[in-house]
């Protein structure tokens, strides 16, 4: 599928390009933005409080008024801000500082670097040295806990998928998702594009109800002792098998399974109900996948064990709010030591010659 294609299918909405997971950090960078779709790769450097997300604001809204197609990709840490944006499937301004570091692999007639960094005044940044070390030391040990909290959450939601794996009818699952799919319009050959909507942050748990917003039709899976994840999961095994052109959001909870999948051929998305209150007549109930009546030899367990899940969700939210509030205080500090009027004469250049 051309990136043409792609932006008449996908264009216009806001995602997450990466995410905080139980295995860590992931980005989706060298996916969606790689050289091989991009020919234009502006990257942004600069610190925090310096307008990165700012200025890529500034560049979205300008260039939806002179008509282009403009996907948002929002901070999954920081769900208020923006990690990039991609102009007509060409052009993409995103943020290279850490955690997401990009390199330029192809200077100045495809990448091209725009520094902040030109704006600040790096003698009173120096005044604030051991304050910027301190703060960013302090930050990153947040997010180390916060990794290791989701990590058990992991381990736990593994055994408890253990325990009801025997209780599932993968077979009228199986069924049931068959059906649906071959009654949906379809394109001429499988593709698949990691699209996030959801994600842990700062914010809390956070949805973005992209797909609520632009699908023709609406399925909730509910998720019911977790069944949901595995009825997600197979969606997409059958949906590739199928050759179908999807657009997929990881569960950032569980890593290998899925929260969201887009089928943009037949408008139709399918979403879990782990993060988001669907409103939709079309809900698909897991519970008749399960044998119900087996399971109470393991709910007492399951139930014990999904609060201890909740605990530990609380404790990482809780570190990645401890994160963010370190990173508010680096955002003051450097916000003071920039000169925005020079940085907002630059933004404006800057939109005149992207765009």
């Amino acid at each position: 599928m051309s990136r043409e294609e792609e932006q008449m299918l996908f264009g216009g909405k806001h995602f997450f390009a990466a995410a905080n997971t139980v295995t860590g950090f992931e980005c989706n960078y060298g996916v969606l933005f790689g050289k091989e779709h991009i020919r234009r790769r502006y990257i942004v450097q600069g610190g925090p409080g310096t307008g990165k997300s700012y200025l890529l604001r500034q560049l979205g809204r300008v260039a939806e008024q002179k008509g282009k197609c403009v996907e948002y990709y929002h901070c999954s840490s920081d769900t208020e801000s923006l990690d990039a944006i991609l102009i007509d499937g060409d052009t993409v301004v995103l943020d290279g500082t850490a955690p997401h570091t990009v390199n330029m692999t192809a200077p100045g007639f495809c990448d091209e670097c725009l520094n902040l960094g030109a704006f600040w005044d790096s003698e009173l940044l120096q005044e604030h040295a051991s304050a910027i070390q301190s703060k960013s030391v302090e930050k990153e040990k947040y997010y180390k806990n916060t990794y290791r909290y989701l990590k058990a959450y992991y381990e736990i939601n593994s055994a408890k998928k253990d325990s009801i794996r025997p209780y599932i009818k993968y077979d009228k699952m199986e069924q049931a998702l068959r059906r649906i799919l071959s009654s949906m319009k379809r394109g001429d050959r499988y593709a698949e594009r990691p699209l996030g909507v959801d994600a842990i942050s700062i914010q809390g748990i956070v949805h973005l109800p992209t797909w609520e917003g632009y699908a023709e039709k609406l399925y909730c899976i509910e998720d019911c002792y977790g069944v949901g994840e595995t009825a997600m999961s197979m969606l997409v095994s059958l949906a590739r098998a199928g050759g179908h052109r999807i657009a997929v959001s990881r569960d950032p909870l569980t890593s290998s399974s899925f929260s969201a999948v887009y089928f943009p051929d037949a408008g139709v998305a399918f979403l879990c109900d782990r993060y988001a209150d669907i409103q939709t007549e079309h809900v698909i109930r897991t519970r008749r996948f399960l044998d119900c009546g087996a399971l109470s030899c393991v709910r007492s367990s399951f139930r014990e064990d999904s609060h201890l899940q909740s605990m530990l969700l609380s404790q990482a939210l809780a570190s990645l709010k401890g994160a963010g509030e370190c990173h508010m205080e680096l955002e003051a500090i450097y916000s003071k030591s920039m000169d925005f009027s020079a940085k907002e004469r630059y933004v404006r250049s800057l939109c005149e010659s992207i765009l």
